[in-house]
């Protein structure tokens, strides 16, 4: 199917005022899908606020909702974006005054341009990979998969409900996920997020003070999120609340 779109199916008017500052604005890709996600519920219906779930915005972004999360916090923290409501209620507004649009701060400037870079690609970057995958590419793989991880164990330490152990907890995280795909690693993270609201409902992870959760290393190392199955009382009910949040 060949796509045919036409302005008369629906647009979006932005003032070339604003389109001027969004060039000069840095935000990361899936930020900015996020964002045109925002614009698309809100100026796309000529409405200034729209109540957004993450089941919409994970429709229109392709994004896993955990990270469209981290994303619309940044946007937030920026003020580039407001949110108002609570609970399950959620509304979202693009701040138009971009006088009130906080900077990146110089630290993440500097990251931001070095990860990018300005220079032309080296023209042995342009030539074809060697058949086989050697030793230094593969450390390097695992390198970039390391710090990738960063979020991703940010948000299940979040999660977790007693935080001790951090180090190991840290060690045994990037052991599972440095050799998973980004698809995979949101997919695991996702059910590992999903089982830690299940297991501390439980009367085990809540009587006594949480004294019987286990430590997070040990939690991981067990692959104790196998412990969940479709009998647990109020699974359904958990999730689709977590879900929302």
């Amino acid at each position: 199917m060949t796509a045919n779109p036409q302005i008369e199916n629906g647009h979006l008017d932005l003032a070339n005022e604003l389109v001027d500052q969004f060039c000069r604005l840095n935000l990361s890709p899936c930020e900015w899908r996020v964002l045109w996600a925002i614009w698309r519920k809100t100026y796309g219906w000529h409405k200034p606020v729209d109540r957004i779930t993450f089941s919409q915005f994970e429709k229109i972004t392709g994004l896993n909702r955990w990270h469209i999360q981290r994303y619309l916090n940044r946007l937030i923290e920026r003020n580039i974006i407001i949110k108002t409501g609570s609970d399950q209620r959620l509304y979202y507004a693009f701040q138009k005054d971009y006088s009130l649009w906080k900077p990146l701060p110089k630290q993440a400037m500097v990251a931001t341009v070095t990860q990018t870079g300005y220079a032309p690609l080296p023209e042995q970057a342009t030539k074809p990979l060697h058949e086989q995958v050697h030793t230094k590419e593969r450390k390097e793989t695992n390198k970039r998969n390391l710090c990738a991880n960063d979020e991703t164990f940010a948000q299940f330490w979040d999660a977790y409900p007693r935080k001790v152990g951090k180090k190991p907890a840290r060690q045994k995280f990037d052991s599972i996920f440095k050799k998973l795909t980004p698809e995979q690693s949101d997919q695991l993270l996702k059910t590992l997020l999903d089982a830690l609201e299940i297991q501390k409902q439980s009367d085990q992870w809540q009587k006594d003070n949480g004294q019987y959760i286990p430590h997070p290393a040990t939690w991981l190392n067990q692959e104790r999120w196998n412990d969940v199955n479709e009998s647990d009382d109020h699974k359904a009910e958990i999730l689709q609340h977590w879900g929302e949040k």
